[in-house]
Protein backbone atom coordinates (compact mmCIF):
# COMPACT_ATOMS: atom_id res chain seq x y z
CA UNK A 1 0.00 0.00 0.00
CA UNK A 2 1.71 3.30 -0.91
CA UNK A 3 1.79 5.51 1.97
CA UNK A 4 0.03 8.80 2.09
CA UNK A 5 2.88 11.16 0.87
CA UNK A 6 3.37 9.06 -1.88
CA UNK A 7 -0.34 9.14 -3.45
CA UNK A 8 -0.55 13.01 -2.70
CA UNK A 9 2.72 13.56 -4.42
CA UNK A 10 1.35 11.43 -7.54
CA UNK A 11 -2.07 13.40 -7.56
CA UNK A 12 0.47 16.46 -8.04
CA UNK A 13 2.29 15.55 -11.04
CA UNK A 14 3.00 18.37 -13.93
CA UNK A 15 -0.57 17.65 -15.34
CA UNK A 16 -2.24 18.09 -12.27
CA UNK A 17 -0.43 21.55 -11.40
CA UNK A 18 -0.91 22.86 -15.31
CA UNK A 19 -4.44 21.73 -14.75
CA UNK A 20 -5.18 23.47 -11.99
CA UNK A 21 -3.24 26.53 -13.32
CA UNK A 22 -5.48 26.65 -16.16
CA UNK A 23 -8.32 26.67 -14.43
CA UNK A 24 -9.75 22.90 -14.89
CA UNK A 25 -10.88 20.48 -12.58
CA UNK A 26 -8.97 17.59 -13.75
CA UNK A 27 -5.89 16.74 -15.98
CA UNK A 28 -8.97 14.64 -17.39
CA UNK A 29 -9.19 17.70 -19.53
CA UNK A 30 -6.24 17.45 -21.49
CA UNK A 31 -7.41 13.88 -22.45
CA UNK A 32 -10.64 15.32 -24.36
CA UNK A 33 -8.06 17.90 -26.21
CA UNK A 34 -6.42 15.76 -27.28
CA UNK A 35 -9.20 12.96 -28.83
CA UNK A 36 -11.02 15.87 -29.84
CA UNK A 37 -7.99 16.55 -32.20
CA UNK A 38 -7.20 13.39 -33.26
CA UNK A 39 -11.38 11.98 -34.02
CA UNK A 40 -12.97 15.61 -34.48
CA UNK A 41 -15.68 14.88 -32.08
CA UNK A 42 -16.82 18.66 -30.99
CA UNK A 43 -18.07 20.61 -33.56
CA UNK A 44 -19.77 24.22 -33.12
CA UNK A 45 -23.15 23.61 -31.95
CA UNK A 46 -23.17 19.49 -31.17
CA UNK A 47 -24.67 18.20 -28.43
CA UNK A 48 -22.98 16.17 -25.75
CA UNK A 49 -23.70 14.53 -22.98
CA UNK A 50 -20.91 13.51 -20.49
CA UNK A 51 -21.91 9.93 -18.60
CA UNK A 52 -19.71 10.00 -15.40
CA UNK A 53 -18.76 13.98 -15.11
CA UNK A 54 -17.44 14.41 -12.19
CA UNK A 55 -15.45 16.25 -11.28
CA UNK A 56 -16.47 18.24 -14.88
CA UNK A 57 -13.11 18.67 -16.63
CA UNK A 58 -14.50 16.64 -19.96
CA UNK A 59 -17.81 19.37 -19.06
CA UNK A 60 -15.88 22.27 -19.15
CA UNK A 61 -13.54 21.52 -22.18
CA UNK A 62 -16.78 20.39 -24.22
CA UNK A 63 -19.06 23.63 -23.55
CA UNK A 64 -15.81 25.65 -24.84
CA UNK A 65 -15.68 23.86 -27.99
CA UNK A 66 -19.48 23.14 -28.31
CA UNK A 67 -19.87 26.87 -27.65
CA UNK A 68 -23.22 28.52 -26.65
CA UNK A 69 -24.99 27.52 -29.72
CA UNK A 70 -24.34 23.83 -28.18
CA UNK A 71 -25.64 21.98 -25.46
CA UNK A 72 -23.39 20.03 -22.54
CA UNK A 73 -25.25 17.48 -19.85
CA UNK A 74 -23.01 15.56 -17.93
CA UNK A 75 -24.80 12.73 -15.48
CA UNK A 76 -22.75 11.26 -12.57
CA UNK A 77 -23.81 9.91 -9.15
CA UNK A 78 -21.68 12.49 -7.58
CA UNK A 79 -22.66 16.04 -7.48
CA UNK A 80 -19.73 18.53 -9.80
CA UNK A 81 -19.96 21.77 -9.29
CA UNK A 82 -22.11 23.98 -11.95
CA UNK A 83 -20.22 25.28 -15.30
CA UNK A 84 -21.02 29.21 -15.39
CA UNK A 85 -22.17 28.48 -19.27
CA UNK A 86 -26.13 28.77 -20.32
CA UNK A 87 -25.98 26.02 -22.44
CA UNK A 88 -24.19 23.39 -19.71
CA UNK A 89 -26.79 21.21 -17.54
CA UNK A 90 -25.34 18.73 -14.50
CA UNK A 91 -28.02 16.08 -13.22
CA UNK A 92 -27.21 13.58 -10.20
CA UNK A 93 -28.38 9.75 -11.53
CA UNK A 94 -29.22 7.60 -8.97
CA UNK A 95 -27.90 3.76 -9.96
CA UNK A 96 -30.22 2.59 -6.95
CA UNK A 97 -33.07 3.73 -8.88
CA UNK A 98 -31.77 2.46 -12.26
CA UNK A 99 -31.66 -0.83 -10.57
CA UNK A 100 -35.08 -1.01 -9.11
CA UNK A 101 -33.60 -0.82 -5.44
CA UNK A 102 -35.21 2.75 -5.26
CA UNK A 103 -38.20 4.74 -6.53
CA UNK A 104 -38.36 7.40 -8.73
CA UNK A 105 -39.65 10.94 -8.79
CA UNK A 106 -42.83 10.81 -9.94
CA UNK A 107 -42.89 13.89 -12.32
CA UNK A 108 -40.51 12.01 -14.50
CA UNK A 109 -42.32 8.56 -14.87
CA UNK A 110 -43.28 9.81 -18.28
CA UNK A 111 -40.03 10.36 -19.65
CA UNK A 112 -38.95 7.72 -17.81
CA UNK A 113 -41.46 5.22 -20.01
CA UNK A 114 -40.20 6.68 -23.25
CA UNK A 115 -36.76 5.99 -22.59
CA UNK A 116 -37.81 2.87 -21.14
CA UNK A 117 -38.56 2.54 -25.01
CA UNK A 118 -35.09 2.88 -26.02
CA UNK A 119 -36.08 5.88 -29.06
CA UNK A 120 -33.38 5.52 -31.51
CA UNK A 121 -30.95 8.20 -31.21
CA UNK A 122 -30.53 10.57 -34.31
CA UNK A 123 -27.49 12.54 -33.32
CA UNK A 124 -23.76 11.65 -34.15
CA UNK A 125 -22.47 9.54 -31.42
CA UNK A 126 -18.95 7.91 -30.67
CA UNK A 127 -19.23 5.52 -27.61
CA UNK A 128 -15.70 4.52 -26.05
CA UNK A 129 -14.46 1.17 -23.83
CA UNK A 130 -11.76 -0.21 -22.31
CA UNK A 131 -11.04 -3.67 -23.54
CA UNK A 132 -10.41 -4.68 -19.94
CA UNK A 133 -13.76 -3.56 -19.29
CA UNK A 134 -15.15 -6.40 -16.50
CA UNK A 135 -19.03 -4.36 -16.02
CA UNK A 136 -21.64 -6.22 -17.52
CA UNK A 137 -22.60 -4.66 -21.01
CA UNK A 138 -23.99 -5.62 -24.28
CA UNK A 139 -21.89 -6.19 -27.68
CA UNK A 140 -20.77 -3.04 -29.53
CA UNK A 141 -23.00 -4.03 -32.38
CA UNK A 142 -25.78 -4.11 -29.78
CA UNK A 143 -25.23 -0.08 -29.67
CA UNK A 144 -25.07 0.65 -32.84
CA UNK A 145 -29.14 -0.42 -33.11
CA UNK A 146 -29.54 2.62 -30.58
CA UNK A 147 -28.08 5.02 -33.15
CA UNK A 148 -29.80 6.62 -36.48
CA UNK A 149 -27.04 9.29 -37.04
CA UNK A 150 -23.47 8.77 -37.88
CA UNK A 151 -22.51 5.97 -35.05
CA UNK A 152 -18.95 5.02 -34.20
CA UNK A 153 -17.61 2.49 -31.62
CA UNK A 154 -14.25 3.13 -29.99
CA UNK A 155 -12.06 0.40 -27.99
CA UNK A 156 -9.39 1.68 -26.13
CA UNK A 157 -6.76 -0.94 -25.66
CA UNK A 158 -3.87 -1.42 -23.39
CA UNK A 159 -6.05 -2.99 -20.71
CA UNK A 160 -8.22 -0.02 -19.34
CA UNK A 161 -11.74 -1.01 -17.96
CA UNK A 162 -14.83 0.61 -17.73
CA UNK A 163 -13.16 4.40 -16.45
CA UNK A 164 -11.30 5.54 -19.55
CA UNK A 165 -10.60 9.22 -18.22
CA UNK A 166 -8.51 7.74 -15.24
CA UNK A 167 -8.01 4.06 -16.35
CA UNK A 168 -5.95 5.77 -19.28
CA UNK A 169 -4.96 8.95 -18.54
CA UNK A 170 -2.65 8.59 -21.94
CA UNK A 171 -3.61 8.24 -24.98
CA UNK A 172 -3.99 4.84 -26.59
CA UNK A 173 -4.90 3.72 -29.90
CA UNK A 174 -7.91 3.21 -30.44
CA UNK A 175 -9.24 1.21 -33.30
CA UNK A 176 -13.18 0.99 -34.73
CA UNK A 177 -14.81 -2.03 -33.58
CA UNK A 178 -18.11 -0.74 -35.80
CA UNK A 179 -19.77 2.21 -37.36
Amino acid sequence: MLSTAVSAYERKDAAYRRAKQEGYRSRAAYKLEELDRRFKLLARGARVVDLGCWPGAWLQVAARRVGPTGRVVGIDVKSAEPIAADHVAIVIHNYRWRQGLAEGEAKYDTLEKRLAESPIISVPTITMEGDANGAPHPEPAAYARMFSGKYAHRLITGGTGHNLPQEAPHTPSPRRSST
